[in-house]
């Protein structure tokens, strides 16, 4: 008998087994069982030995009571979102009094941030299906509209809020590495869980037709004399000398970063995500 026991921890384990004994009055399992005189089910030795050891075997099944000591996919990604939040208000906090050293530091946190940001959220969410279907034109026009709002409606309230000075903090450095990111890290996540059916290469189709959008608007705008030119002449006696806007470009060029770089990077962590799940 000693020696039949010994096979119970293993068997318990099995959820189904497990269930199965939950209803002893329906079903039948190997010795576990037997009908008495009265032709009803009773348990037998094994099966009451069974039954005291599955009121152990419950305190350890799994995805329940082991908690945070379980490491899981989604409790991996949960952790790197909780991380979030301390590393983005370290990134802003000078953590040392050489300034260039401090602007290391902050640029350093906050690539760890946006990391934990895109990893963390690649673990919890589920898996995508892959298809074979297209984004309308229109659903493009939208995206890029709204890849665009996420970076110049933060960055018009950054204008405001931080008025230009002559000793700017060293977390300042760091704001281009979420103006570059996040962007597109967000609408790649909305896209992903909108349109799960679409192909790979049709979650860029926001991103370019948003870049399109900025550029019509850069060239409008100028010839309007809204926004500053890429190029400014000045005088200077008989002559003309021109300058590059150097100020204008740069901010241009780094709304077109963030058009692909969120996108290309989250798509990136899913994907090597989705790899380790299939090996």
């Amino acid at each position: 008998m000693s020696s039949d026991l010994g096979a119970l921890p293993r068997i318990l384990k099995d959820g189904t087994r497990r269930r199965i004994l939950d209803l002893l009055a329906e079903k039948l399992l190997g010795d576990l069982v037997a009908k008495n005189q009265a032709s009803q089910y009773i348990l037998t030795e094994k099966g009451q030995s069974a039954v005291q050891l599955l009121s152990k075997f419950e305190s350890i099944q799994p995805g329940n009571d082991l908690g945070p000591f379980r490491l899981t996919r989604a409790g991996i990604g949960k952790l790197f979102l909780v991380l979030v939040v301390p590393s983005f208000i370290l990134s802003l906090i000078p953590l040392s009094n050489d300034f260039f050293q401090a602007t290391r530091l902050s640029i350093f946190l906050g690539i760890i941030t946006v990391m934990l940001l895109i990893f963390g959220s690649v673990f919890v969410m589920r898996t995508r299906r892959d298809g074979n279907g297209s984004m309308s034109l229109l659903g493009a026009v939208k995206y890029g509209m709204f890849e665009l709002a996420l970076f110049f409606l933060p960055f018009l309230l950054l204008q405001i809020l931080v008025p230009p000075s002559s000793d700017p903090p060293p977390s300042i450095a760091v704001t281009l590495v979420y103006f570059v990111v996040l962007p597109g890290f967000i609408t790649w996540l909305l896209i992903s869980s909108r349109l799960e059916n679409h192909h790979v290469l049709q979650l860029l189709k926001g991103a370019i037709v948003g870049s399109a959008i900025l550029w019509a608007g850069v060239l409008l705008f100028a010839a309007q004399g809204l926004v500053p030119p890429l190029h400014r002449s000045a005088s200077v006696g008989n002559s003309a000398s021109y300058s590059t806007n150097y100020a204008a470009v740069f901010i241009i060029l780094v709304a077109e970063l963030s058009l692909f770089v969120g996108q290309l990077a989250s798509e990136g962590a899913y994907r090597l995500v989705s790899w380790k799940r299939r090996l």
